[in-house]
């Protein structure tokens, strides 16, 4: 509220009088309230205090822990190129889905882990790390694009070091949704990535253990 330049405004105790505001805080001085002054202020830096247990006005700007909502400016877009790279994620998983059918594997919940390390388990390993590790990278960037668009306390990279990206993909949809109204259509293009990715691996074990039957 320092932003609020100093003046004669209604006291914020209540009392009919007006109380000088230097600025920053407020002064002990106070005076009448004129009773015809076009040019007195009409507002207060603070609200009038309410009584303990009064029903508070309802605020249409809604809040964010008791402070007045923190909204983009109008028009901003958060929809950002890392957001739909992010939103197209769930594809690398079909890497690893590819690697599995070169090498006639798969790994389900109803399968035991192979003892030894195969080629096939270590570039599936390694692939995972180098996406987790990019994830954090894409986020970080999506986070200072935010940012930079004067999108208000964006979700914060960080949450991509944990290794479930749907935690800042979720995250980040429902904060920049709560700033700007818009911005969830990366959320949807994640689920259905998701949905196909899910859907191949599915439909190339089933084959791959129908090979294999067929085999034996």
């Amino acid at each position: 509220m320092t932003n609020v330049p100093a003046g004669w405004y209604p006291d914020p105790a209540g009392s009919p009088q007006q109380r000088w505001w230097d600025g920053s805080s407020w002064s002990e001085t106070m005076q009448a309230t004129p009773t015809a002054n076009p040019y007195a202020p009409t507002t207060s830096p603070y609200a009038p205090m309410q009584p303990y247990g009064a029903v508070q006005p309802y605020n249409p700007a809604g809040s964010y822990y008791g402070a007045q909502q923190q909204l983009a400016p109008e028009g901003t877009n958060p929809t950002t190129t890392w957001a739909w790279l992010i939103a197209l994620w769930p594809l690398i998983g079909l890497i690893n889905t590819g690697i599995s059918f070169a090498f006639g594997t798969t790994f389900t919940t109803t399968q035991t882990y192979n003892s030894t390390l195969s080629p096939d388990v270590l570039v599936t390993y390694a692939i995972s790390f180098i996406a987790w590790v990019a994830f954090v990278l894409v986020a970080y960037a999506d986070y200072r694009e935010l940012v930079n668009r004067m999108v208000p306390r964006p979700f914060h990279w960080a949450f991509a070091i944990i290794p479930f990206p749907i935690v800042y993909v979720i995250g980040r949809s429902v904060v920049v949704y709560s700033r700007t109204r818009r911005g969830l259509a990366p959320l949807f293009v994640w689920i259905g990535a998701s949905v196909l990715t899910f859907l191949v691996g599915v439909g190339v074990a089933f084959w791959i253990a129908y090979s294999l039957s067929v085999q034996n």
